[in-house]
């Protein structure tokens, strides 16, 4: 029995506070199913729903593009973009729009293609009256799935809709355009009901026509699994442009909108390299897109360049604000009567913005930034001319656009050599002062490759097990698509690795289960020291005559193809043979090492000098050991030289004057301690000093 509510009134007498009497049946109001009702009520949309159409219903043309309108948006003519070069699929595309049985289209392709603005160009061949006689009148509708299913919760309002969308459609001659369809016509947590089951029958009798847009990709997952739908579709692959006279075209027809846009002018003859550019530097994407972008930032670029020019900025760091104004000002009228011009300098920087490439590398093949390329890798890796001049002219052939077959990557190169000679280090040096940094190296050391499991390692866990979706070595040139890869010690990986590159080396593309990664604009290269321990001449100090050279080029070529297969050795552009080092070359490297200690600690305001003395017994020492190649000089240099100078830092750490020399003494070991003042060094430190002040 349901107790009466008593009215809600302030005891007068009562210890409780008014307050929590409120609180208490203001909770039991909110919980009865009559409130309930009351606040969804309020909450529900006041305005009035678009009635839905039905089979019963009679409704003119105007009406049912007023609900069709609700969800979709009439592609208009005149608001789109020209379009170039896709007449064929077009034609093909009225075709199949013609038909009388199962007119729908599925245009499939990678993203970048132009697909939507296909659909434009049929929604313009239309206006025009260019389709097949069933076509007049006809219009294209853009279905937004967002607006199709907001506020579907109730069960079955969503069929309704649909149901609805498909009458009005046929009623307004409408043609449904589904952009992303794989992502429409798939069933969703909210509806297990794929729209597609409702649309089937329709699109089978010929009552509406639908074309869909989607990857090559997500139409194998999603559209094909499913013969009744996919029947329903006649495919049309747009693939991408193919030559650069088409995709030159495409940006003549856009160039007049860009030039309005952005209030600048686009020379025709600019056109050309904006698209050779984004072919060489955006190869992940497809044309024409990547070469509207690019036009499209170095027009932005352009643009602000002129606006905020670099005199008023520097004015206005200086607190000079009143004359940046003036100059601002003159800029402004000087560009109402002339509009700024795009010039290569503006697409190199939009080139740059676009890859996170520095733009001294864009400009590679411009001046004399070559010869500069080139003895920067010669200054870095000693002793190895051969093998360097076998790089740099691979790297000519890329700086001048020579590359016969430009889907394969820059170069695909093989260094032998004994250990510590310098294999990495070229590489570093081409990654350095090539591709502007040395950050823009991938490492892989494939000793962690010696098993046959591990090949998932480098390519990828396939789905369902542990580990897909990780990150592989490869996703660092996914976004930085210009660099080396360094395979380093290549004979140490399983041949299920080697296999899994072999494509990599042939078509550019590596394989892996986030998605193929580009190696078109990168350099492969592997080091190996096959068939080197037992070959290395012991005569120290002594160049290797041309016997004893021939002797380990031998022997690394025997070891290399008792290891590589054939088909891995014919992908290979060039094997790269490195010599032992003789001792002027541990001479040359210990001095370089040395130049960058003094130039460290000239910094912090240590004068350091090294005898000549030092050189030659580091490399003496060095050359006892001449199997591994510069290591032990350098490991003498940190022991000898840097760890003494650092002590003696420390425990002087207040001396008023820091002067180290490092000599050879009597007994031939190498001393670190303070200069010795001398009538001559003071006089130079005098003059120095001198120098400075003035």
């Amino acid at each position: 029995m349901t107790r009466p509510l008593r009215p809600l009134v302030r005891p007068a007498d009562d210890d409780d506070s008014f307050g929590d009497v409120v609180l208490f049946w203001g909770a039991v109001i909110r919980g009865t199913k009559a409130t309930r009702r009351l606040a969804a009520m309020r909450r529900a949309p006041m305005e009035k729903e678009t009635p839905t159409p039905s089979k019963d219903s009679a409704i003119s043309v105007e009406q049912a593009m007023e609900f069709l309108g609700t969800f979709a948006t009439r592609i208009e003519p005149d608001h789109v973009s020209p379009v170039a070069g896709r007449e064929e699929e077009i034609d093909r595309i009225l075709s199949i729009l013609s038909r009388k049985g199962k007119p729908n289209v599925a245009l499939v392709g990678e993203a970048g293609v132009g697909k939507t603005t296909i659909v434009e160009g049929v929604a313009a061949a239309l206006a025009r009256g260019d389709g097949h006689p069933a076509l007049h009148g006809a219009s294209i509708w853009q279905v937004h799935l967002s607006h199709l299913l907001a506020g579907t919760g109730v069960v079955g309002s969503m069929e309704e809709r649909v149901k609805g969308m498909l009458l009005a459609a046929a009623h307004a001659r409408a043609i449904l355009f589904f952009d992303e369809m794989h992502a429409v016509l798939s069933s969703t947590p909210r509806h297990p009901a794929p729209i597609a089951d409702l649309l089937k029958p329709a699109m089978a009798r010929g009552e509406v026509q639908i074309i869909g847009a989607t990857t090559t990709e997500e139409y194998r997952r999603h559209i094909l699994p499913d013969p009744a739908l996919s029947r329903r579709f006649t495919a049309v692959h747009v693939r991408p442009m193919q030559g650069h006279a088409a995709v030159v075209q495409v940006l003549h027809l856009l160039r007049e909108a860009y030039e309005r846009y952005h209030g600048v002018s686009i020379p025709e003859d600019l056109l050309p390299m904006i698209v050779t550019l984004s072919d060489r530097y955006i190869p992940a994407r497809s044309f024409p897109e990547k070469a509207i972008d690019l036009m499209d930032m170095a027009a932005a670029i352009a643009a602000r360049a002129q606006r905020y020019g670099q005199e008023s900025e520097t004015l206005a760091q200086s607190g000079d604000f009143e004359h940046a104004l003036r100059v601002q000002l003159a800029m402004i009228d000087r560009l109402e009567t002339s509009p700024p011009l795009v010039r290569l300098d503006h697409v190199y920087k939009a080139v740059a913005t676009l890859t996170n490439i520095p733009v001294e590398q864009v400009t590679v093949n411009t001046g004399n930034r070559m010869a500069l390329i080139e003895q920067g890798i010669r200054r870095q890796v000693v002793g190895q001319d051969a093998a360097v001049d076998q790089v740099i002219g691979a790297l000519r052939r890329a700086g001048a656009g020579i590359r016969t077959n430009p889907a394969r990557p820059i170069g695909v190169f093989l260094f032998v050599g004994p250990s510590g000679v310098g294999k990495t280090s070229l590489a570093s040096a081409i990654a350095e002062h090539w591709f502007g940094g040395s950050d823009a190296m991938v490492r892989v050391d494939m000793t962690m490759f010696g098993s046959e499991h591990t090949v998932s390692m480098l390519t990828g866990a396939p789905p369902g097990y542990v580990g897909y979706g990780d990150a592989t070595p490869f996703d660092a040139i996914r976004f930085n698509p210009h660099g080396v890869v360094l395979l380093d010690e290549i004979e140490k990986a399983a041949p299920q690795v080697l296999t899994a590159l072999m494509q990599a080396f042939d078509e550019g593309t590596m394989p892996t289960a986030n998605g193929p990664v580009s190696l078109r604009h990168a350099i492969v290269i592997m080091t190996s020291n096959a068939g080197m321990d037992s070959h290395i001449p012991r005569r120290m100090g002594l160049a290797p005559s041309g016997g004893e050279r021939q002797t380990l080029q031998d022997a690394s070529l025997q070891a290399l193809h008792a290891f590589f297969r054939p088909e891995m050795m014919n992908r290979i552009d060039a094997i790269v043979h490195f010599a032992p080092l003789e001792h002027a070359h541990l001479v040359e490297i210990v001095r370089g090492r040395s130049q960058r200690l003094i130039d460290l600690l000239q910094e912090q305001g240590v004068t350091l000098h090294i005898d000549e003395s030092v050189y030659d017994a580091i490399a003496r020492d060095a050359l006892q050991h001449p199997m591994y190649g510069a290591r032990p000089a350098l490991r003498a240099f940190e022991q000898s030289i840097e760890a003494p100078v650092a002590q003696w830092l420390i425990v002087h750490a207040d001396a008023p004057q820091k002067r180290l020399t490092v000599d050879v003494g009597p007994d031939g070991a190498i001393r670190v301690g303070p200069t010795q003042e001398t009538p001559q060094s003071v006089m130079r430190a005098a003059y120095g000093a001198r120098g400075r002040t003035r």
